[in-house]
């Protein structure tokens, strides 16, 4: 519009109208205008600029700034403007208007002021109006619905609401009504649930306590369970079947108003019947009653999974190593469901159901099924009770199975007491360990068992013994680091396997024997390794947590019997040879402890101190005051104390140290002692030789030069008595003979026994010998009876002269003791010959029989004394022996040793 003016005012050419509508429309603060020619002067309010684009391109625009608005509107050269202006250009110019946003922005904020005050009073009257409008139609009804459902909640399910509308209120009102009939119903019948459901369950804890309570069989249990379930529960008949692992059936145990129609009496594992899916599945299901094979009069059938409270997974229970086992850290827990299981051996599952092999894991829940059965339909909600009920019968069968458990665990350590003391009765180690490998194959119920004894040297395994197996086909030792058997002995515990197979080192025998099962137990007593102990089953099997505890007892029972049948026997080896040693000593050995009692005492011992073994425990000077000396501890070697018996007093030297402890402390004192008695004779015997030898070369001497004065002696008292005619003299000339005789004959004795022997040693037959001095004694003295006791065969290596001289000079002086019977005795000793002659003669006195080797010691007038010491000396030049026992009255034995 205001362009138009202007355009008017201009083609009228009248520039104060252009200036006045300029005047008129400008505004400082808020519009002004300008016109600008085509030369791009101003022609009116030079202020404003032109931008060069928008000149140039002489449109119509606007421009807007932060402050501004800027509109430019060409001026056209249209025809009427031709009068003034030439007609070349299309514009003559163009009219710029800026028009301030400031005072726009102040109008449009009050404009919205007062929109918003005008919308605020509108809305409050609308609001006011509605509230008034709804509270009527709407909100008294939802009052009164929402006082309805409080009264509801509150219990009072028989409150209805009256809303006598025919809108969607009154419709919400008849909705509100039939939902709280529906509640009603719901509510009564659940009430009733409830009832009954508490009666079961209180029922079910009545009994439960009852029957737990009482000294009640599993029997009687389970009957009065079955009771309640027919009686409390609304069944019409309920039974229990178990699975028997063993057989691998599921059999019938108990049942109540039923017959086998419904419940067969054995089902196999291996069927597809419903108690066996149930079983499979360890979960309750709902059948018909033809579902399981019987008559549609027993209606519907529950069957409930028995199911054990002791559940794990199947790697945590058998501690599982097998980690590429499609049934480890499987989230089903129902492993025995799961094929190509890893814990099963290719010959265990061979022709039959995997089940078949679980049925003996641990982890395996199933006990058996409880049915149970009404003509009414069962629902799933009714189950719970039962259930529970199938829960307190697994408890009772638990228990129950845990006292027999606990009563085979009692009697298998009773039995296990028997093993020990019947195996420890025998120490012989041969004999235990045969023992031990009978005892495990019968009390762990195995088919075999193979002993292996760890050998120190080696560090291997060596067989020692078998039970019901040919060691033929077993090698004699094994590698401690084979892979099974080397593995239980390394984390020293049971382990057991039915991937028998990957046992390579016994594969021989597990294939000639069909083994199924393997167990491998160490033998282990406090930190020492014995042995091993490897058992065989030829079906699967698994032992429990008690069967292996038992059997670690077993295994340690057998370790202490062989460790200490090997004690034993290396103390038997020990006290053989301390035996021996002590037994064969030529000196005794006398033990006594702190307190000087005896304690030990070898045999010898007793010999030389002349006591019974009695005193063993006693003090030594209660029993010997005399051996005293025995108890002073002194580094003096050889020292003696003379011991009497009563009789005879005995030499006795001795030396004693003490008895140490591990503390440094005295424990008692070893004596170790011997009689003296034959070193005191040999030491007499030795000076006495030695005193015979000085007497010898001088009797020798004086008999040498006596022999020749007295041969001449004797020559001239021979030539005499031939010369002399007097009878008289010629008498004493005979005697002085006979006295020259007696002299020449001991002259020739004395050089008999000084001068060393000349022996001729030749083999002698002993019989033929003393036949021949029995012929000579009986030539001599008729009346004299020689009795020979000599073996045959016995000969000895000896000069024959010689031994006949001694034998004629022991009857001789045994025919002059007033003996006319003489017993002469050969036999064998230790390799030696031992003659004896024995007399009925005088004996000799006790008081002389020291004296009877002395030379020259005689009871006989006419003797010289000589005779057995040269007889004595003969047999010792034959390195024998000779010794004389006699009592006074009883005769005389002289005993000969060659």
């Amino acid at each position: 519009m205001l362009t138009k003016h202007l355009t008017s005012a201009m083609i009228e050419k009248d520039p104060l109208i252009v200036a006045q509508h300029i005047q008129e429309f400008n505004q400082p603060e808020e519009m002004q205008i300008g016109v600008v020619g085509i030369n791009r002067q101003f022609a009116f309010n030079t202020d404003i600029a032109v931008p060069e684009e928008i000149f140039a391109a002489r449109k119509e625009a606007h421009i807007k700034s932060d402050e501004a608005l800027f509109f430019y509107k060409p001026l056209k050269n249209e025809r009427r403007c031709h009068a003034c202006h030439s007609s070349g250009d299309k514009t003559r110019g163009m009219i710029v208007i800026k028009t301030s946003l400031k005072k726009a922005h102040a109008e449009i904020n009050e404009t919205a002021k007062r929109l918003i005050f005008f919308a605020v009073i509108i809305g409050l009257i609308s609001e006011i109006f509605l509230i008034i409008v709804i509270r009527k139609m709407i909100l008294n009804p939802l009052d009164t619905l929402h006082q309805g459902t409080e009264i509801l909640r509150t219990g009072k399910l028989n409150y209805r609401i009256d809303l006598k509308r025919d809108d969607e209120i009154g419709m919400v009102a008849s909705r509100f009504n039939e939902m709280a009939d529906s509640i009603e119903k719901s509510h009564i019948g659940l009430e009733n649930a409830v009832r009954q459901r508490t009666k079961e369950l209180r029922a079910i804890a009545e009994l439960s306590s009852e029957v737990f309570k009482g000294d009640l069989t599993l029997k009687e249990i389970i009957e009065q369970f079955l009771d309640a379930i027919t009686d409390e529960m609304g069944y019409g008949y309920s039974a229990l079947c178990l699975i028997d692992k063993e057989t691998g059936l599921l059999l019938q145990e108990f049942k109540k108003g039923i017959d086998d129609d419904v419940c067969s009496i054995e089902i196999s594992l291996a069927s597809e019947h419903p108690f066996i899916k149930t079983i499979r599945e360890a979960r309750p299901v709902i059948k018909k009653a033809q579902d399981i094979g019987a008559p549609d009069t027993f209606g519907n059938v529950v069957i409930i999974p028995i199911l054990s409270h002791q559940r794990k997974r199947c790697w945590e229970i058998n501690l599982c190593t097998y980690e590429n086992c499609p049934a480890f850290n499987n989230p089903d827990e129902r492993c025995w469901l799961i094929n190509g299981t890893l814990c099963r051996s290719p010959q265990a599952v061979a022709g039959k159901e995997k089940i078949y092999g679980c049925l003996h894991c641990n982890v395996f829940p199933v006990l058996g099924v409880l049915i149970a059965g009404k003509t009414e339909d069962i629902a799933k909600t009714s189950l719970h009770s039962i259930e529970i009920l199938g829960s307190e019968i697994a408890s009772a069968i638990e228990n129950q199975r845990l006292i027999e458990g606990k009563e085979e665990d009692i009697a298998s350590l009773i039995r296990l007491q028997d093993i020990s003391v019947e195996t420890i009765r025998d120490l012989n180690l041969n004999k235990l360990t045969q023992s031990i490998v009978s005892s495990a194959t019968v009390f762990a119920n195995m088919d075999a068992a193979i002993l292996w004894l760890m050998e120190k040297k080696d560090g291997r395994l060596h067989l020692e013994t078998v039970s019901n197996i040919e060691k033929a086909i077993i090698p004699d030792s094994l590698p401690v680091e084979e892979s099974f058997i080397g593995r239980s002995i390394e984390e020293e515990r049971p382990l057991e396997t039915i991937r028998i197979q990957d046992v390579e080192c016994l594969s021989g025998l597990i294939q000639s024997y069909g083994f199924l099962y393997m167990a491998s137990v160490p033998l282990k007593l406090k930190n020492s390794i014995f042995g091993c102990l490897t058992l065989f089953k030829k079906k699967d099997f698994f032992m429990t947590d008690a069967e292996k505890a038992v059997i670690r007892l077993f295994a340690s029972q057998a370790a202490a019997a062989i460790n200490t049948a090997q004690l034993y026997n290396d103390l038997l080896t020990e006290r053989d040879f301390s035996g021996v040693v002590l037994t064969n000593m030529a000196t005794g050995i006398m033990v006594l402890d702190s307190e000087n009692h005896i304690i030990k005492l070898n045999p010898i011992g007793f010999g030389i101190l002349k006591i019974k073994d009695y005193v063993i425990g006693k003090k030594l000077t209660d029993v010997l005051p005399q051996a005293s000396d025995f108890l002073i501890i002194n580094s003096n070697f050889n020292r003696e104390i003379e011991i009497s018996d009563g009789t005879d007093v005995i030499p006795v030297g001795f030396n004693n140290s003490p008895l140490s402890r591990t503390d440094d402390k005295q424990a008692g004192t070893v004596v170790v002692f011997r009689d003296l008695t034959e070193i005191k004779k040999l030491q007499a015997e030795a000076k006495k030789k030695q005193h015979l030898e000085a007497i010898g070369k001088v009797v020798a001497g004086v008999a040498h030069e006596i022999r020749n004065p007295l041969f001449g002696i004797s020559s001239i008292v021979q030539i005499l008595e031939r010369e002399i005619k007097s009878e008289q003299h010629r008498a004493l000339l005979q005697a002085m003979l006979k006295e020259i005789y007696r002299l020449k004959n001991l002259i020739e004795e004395l050089l008999l026994y000084s001068r060393p022997s000349k022996l001729d040693i030749r083999e002698v037959d002993l019989n033929v010998l003393m036949e021949k001095i029995k012929h000579y004694v009986k030539a001599k003295k008729e009346d004299v009876a020689v009795n020979l006791i000599i073996n045959p065969s016995v000969t000895i290596m000896a000069d024959t002269d010689k031994l006949t001289q001694v034998f004629l000079n022991l009857i001789d002086n045994a025919l002059n003791a007033g003996s006319r019977n003489v017993d002469i005795t050969a036999e064998q000793k230790k390799g030696r010959v031992v003659i004896t002659t024995k007399d009925n003669g005088i004996g000799i006195r006790k008081g002389i029989i020291d004296k009877i080797w002395d030379p020259f010691f005689t009871t006989r007038k006419e003797g010289t004394g000589l005779g057995l010491s040269i007889c004595k000396k003969i047999i010792e030049d034959h390195d024998g022996s000779m010794e004389i026992q006699s009592t006074e009255g009883s005769g005389t034995s002289v005993i000969i040793s060659l």
